[in-house]
């Protein structure tokens, strides 16, 4: 039931509970091999692999379109149906042998993110080929669960924005396709928010709030790296009213914000750090009376739906503070809130265009370069100067512009959490969509001359930790595998040159969000 998105079970949940527990014993006795999926778990945690099996065979007999959801987009962007598997008879919306291989794989690297099972590992086959012969037997005479499908069912009149909030974390946090993902993500961050704030019991529930809301909105799937709005929008599929805006829901603004009046409909907010004027519907606000014009400072999330604004999370009420006003009004991470909401005034693809010609002219015309980390803070210096230079500034914007990197910028503030006095090997890198970036300890998946750091030993782990790593961009991973993808060991290896057919698949699932690349516009000339 952990894996459903209601809570009375019925009398089809007692078939699919006595299903689950046959798929139990078959995992439980394993395959011929050495190795099984047995070794992989705990008891508990194969009674939970086989519950999220049986899901998936519920999911195909109820046609709530939540897997053939999935394979419809893998179609969408690949022009296959799945990752890994191939088939030469794919049946949709019917079970699959590949299916189950696949959902093998994914509850096996997602379950334990220090372990890394390879898709093409023998046991996950033959466990797979197992399993759907007992899905078979019963496919003519499973019942479908109509509570279920109900779920998944949404009014195309039904637009208010709660409801469908309630449908987003349903499918995100009770449904099981991604209860080993999301739903273990939120869990565990929801943990740490409690353990944070154990001191502060009255202001505990409001942080819990504020955690679910932001995870709701811009958390990603490991598969395809969409998110919640995403899935449930392709779910209810193109023809239906509200799929469209599902789809397009924009980024939450979660920020401070002036009180300036209020109609009988909306109440009026400026982004302080901005100036940008919002309307808040007051269909989603009940403390408009406490609010006073020129008196009221208000910390607040809010989310376009349906071309209103609406208030989603937390909020807290200050006094107005001039201090406060100005701060936010200095600080670049708060105008950034809005960006997305200024497309042109902020389209900093110029800009980006401009520091990349710098830094190649400053780099040798190579968009990467290999040092000690100790020499980082010199090289970011250096390299300071000579965007200066390349802007043709005076001395005291220089100055200025490198007062202003240390302070806004990459570099500088970061010294301590980076620990740039070692010898370790480190990596600069010019990423067009973001700006400048570096890592540290992976010099061995480059084998360049120009990277004296490379060892082969340790080229596959370090590889694969490029690939693996949320830390470490796409454009980075990607540059390291063009240019090296015929030298690199892992990719000569069987596994991993079938990681290689589908390594945007890969990069989705370990990258998440992180995946979605954003302009961070570390240092400007003036």
């Amino acid at each position: 039931m952990e894996m459903k998105p209601y809570e009375l079970q019925s009398r089809v949940d007692l078939y699919y509970l006595g299903l689950s527990n046959q798929v139990y014993d078959l995992l439980k006795k394993g395959t011929k091999g050495d190795v099984g999926v047995r070794d992989y778990f705990q008891s508990e945690e194969l009674r939970s692999l086989a519950c999220f099996l049986t899901s998936y065979f519920e999911d195909i007999i109820s046609e709530t379109n939540i897997w053939n959801t999935f394979v419809r987009l893998h179609q969408r962007m690949y022009g296959k149906p799945l990752p890994f598997y191939k088939s030469e008879a794919y049946f949709e919306e019917e079970i699959n042998h590949a299916d189950l291989s696949f959902l093998l794989w994914y509850y096996l690297n997602v379950s334990d993110t220090n372990k890394l099972v390879f898709p093409n590992s023998p046991f996950i086959m033959e466990t797979a080929a197992v399993i759907f012969d007992l899905f078979d037997a019963e496919y003519e005479t499973a019942p479908e669960n109509q509570q279920l499908k109900d779920f998944y069912t949404i009014p195309e009149e039904g637009t208010d924005f709660y409801a469908i909030r309630s449908k987003i974390q349903g499918i995100l946090f009770e449904t099981y396709l991604f209860s080993p993902d999301t739903s273990v993500t939120l869990e565990l961050g929801l943990k740490e928010v409690i353990v944070q704030n154990s001191d502060q019991p009255l202001n505990l529930m409001n942080m819990v709030n504020a955690h679910t809301d932001e995870f709701t909105f811009e958390s990603c799937t490991k598969l395809l790296g969409l998110k919640g709005s995403v899935w449930l929008g392709e779910i209810l599929g193109p023809d239906h009213a509200l799929s469209k805006s599902l789809i397009e829901i924009p980024p939450k603004v979660t920020g401070a914000f002036l009180y300036k009046g209020q109609d009988e409909n909306d109440i009026f907010l400026e982004h302080i750090a901005s100036g940008m004027a919002f309307n808040l519907t007051k269909k989603s606000f009940d403390n408009a009376d406490d609010l006073k014009e020129g008196d009221s400072i208000l910390y607040i999330g809010l989310l376009k739906w349906h071309e209103e604004w609406w208030f989603s999370g937390v909020f807290a009420l200050n006094d107005y503070d001039a201090d406060l006003v100005l701060d936010l009004k200095n600080s670049i991470k708060s105008r950034s809130e809005v960006n997305f909401l200024r497309q042109e005034e902020n389209d900093v693809s110029g800009v980006l265009e401009q520091q990349e010609k710098a830094f190649l002219t400053f780099n040798g015309g190579a968009p990467i370069a290999f040092m000690p980390e100790h020499q980082l803070e010199a090289f970011f210096d250096e390299f300071i100067k000579f965007h200066n230079h390349y802007l043709g500034l005076s001395e005291a914007q220089q100055e200025e512009a490198k007062l202003k990197a240390r302070k806004e910028g990459f570099f500088g503030g970061e010294q301590e959490r980076l620990n740039l006095n070692g010898d370790d090997p480190a990596i600069v890198y010019f990423n067009p969509k973001v700006g400048v970036e570096s890592c540290q300890n992976l010099a061995s998946a480059f084998p360049m001359e120009s990277n004296p750091y490379f060892v082969l030993e340790d080229s596959i782990q370090e590889t694969m930790s490029l690939i693996c790593s949320e830390e470490i961009s796409k454009e980075l991973t990607l540059y390291a595998i063009e240019h090296g993808k015929d030298k690199l060991p892992l990719f000569g290896l069987p596994h991993g040159a079938l990681m290689l057919e589908d390594m945007d698949f890969y990069l989705r699932f370990y990258k998440g969000k992180h995946y979605y690349s954003k302009p961070e516009i570390t240092f400007t000339g003036v």
